[in-house]
């Protein structure tokens, strides 16, 4: 625990100030992304999972901006949180593969 608190007050203060502003326009472009998906696009399974994980990528980095008020050093933790997300959207092909073989799979088993 002790060590993340360091790799915060490691950063530079400049940084550190502007943790919220950074926070809130991610948000912005996440919820503006996710807008673009809904109005756009024919929402197939794998849309509806883009977009949720979007929107909570979105609401973590909203909550980093209001957390930075009370805790810098969390306000950290959960701007790093809401972008380690974004490995899931990376992952999401892959999984969309796997369940594609295994259907296939289970149907030429029946």
């Amino acid at each position: 625990m002790s060590n993340q608190v360091n790799n915060f007050h490691n950063l530079p203060r400049w940084f550190q100030r502007i943790i919220p502003l950074i926070s809130v326009i991610l948000s912005v472009l996440t919820f503006s992304y996710v807008s673009y998906l809904y109005n756009h696009t024919a929402l197939e399974f794998v849309h509806w999972i883009r977009m949720i994980i979007f929107t909570v990528i979105g609401i973590g980095l909203l909550l980093s901006a209001v957390i930075y008020v009370y805790n810098q050093e969390t306000a950290w933790k959960w701007l790093k949180g809401g972008l380690t997300l974004l490995a899931i959207l990376l992952l999401l092909p892959l999984i969309m593969l796997l369940m594609n073989v295994i259907k296939t799979a289970i149907q030429a088993v029946f």
